[in-house]
């Protein structure tokens, strides 16, 4: 499931965006019970109808939303602003992968013709180092690629202000606090 959108541009980005919070409003999520045990069951075995997963279980809905919205701010963050190594005049349009399809979330090429590559999630602190080592191999070991993007959720390490300091010509780290996107962008 997920879909490849059109390829992303300053001026279509906000489209995008609210056009998956559409998509999400239109899911319908199950009545949560009380009970521990049936709870979890719900939560690993229920199915959501509508929305961008529709026959997904609620769990999984929420892994694969909470990491699309990583995708869909980090492409939004490459588009209005500069990265280092990266001068928003060089970055031509942003393919994007949302949900579970293979390959990399983030794809451009610079007005030079360099690739520029990006792994995007959302997981637990508890996780983050397992998929950081994971995501950091998979794009060191794609040759030909002029910039490398790492995206994430700002909640998922301790000291989000060390990332800006990695960041290099060849490498950015984008930190997304999804709260706080969110709120901008249902204005």
């Amino acid at each position: 499931m997920g879909a490849i959108v059109p390829t992303l541009t300053r001026g279509n980005i906000a489209n995008e965006i609210e056009a998956y919070l559409a998509r999400l409003r239109l899911l319908k999520v199950p009545t949560m019970p009380a009970d521990p045990v049936s709870l979890f069951i719900e939560l690993k075995r229920g199915r959501v109808e509508g929305g961008p997963y529709n026959g997904v279980s609620l769990f999984e809905t929420a892994n694969r939303v909470m990491s699309d919205f990583v995708v869909l701010f980090a492409a939004a963050r490459l588009l209005e602003r500069p990265l280092p190594g990266l001068p928003l005049e060089q970055l031509g349009g942003i393919e994007m992968k949302l949900g579970t399809q293979d390959g990399f979330d983030l794809r451009s090429r610079l007005s030079g013709g360099g690739m520029v590559l990006g792994e995007c999630f959302n997981v637990a602190r508890s996780f983050f180092g397992q998929k950081r080592l994971r995501s950091v191999r998979g794009l060191e070991e794609e040759p030909g690629v002029a910039h490398r993007i790492l995206a994430f959720n700002v909640d998922a390490v301790a000291r989000p202000d060390e990332y800006g300091k990695r960041s290099s010509p060849e490498w950015s780290f984008i930190l997304i606090d999804v709260l706080a996107e969110l709120q901008r962008w249902r204005r």
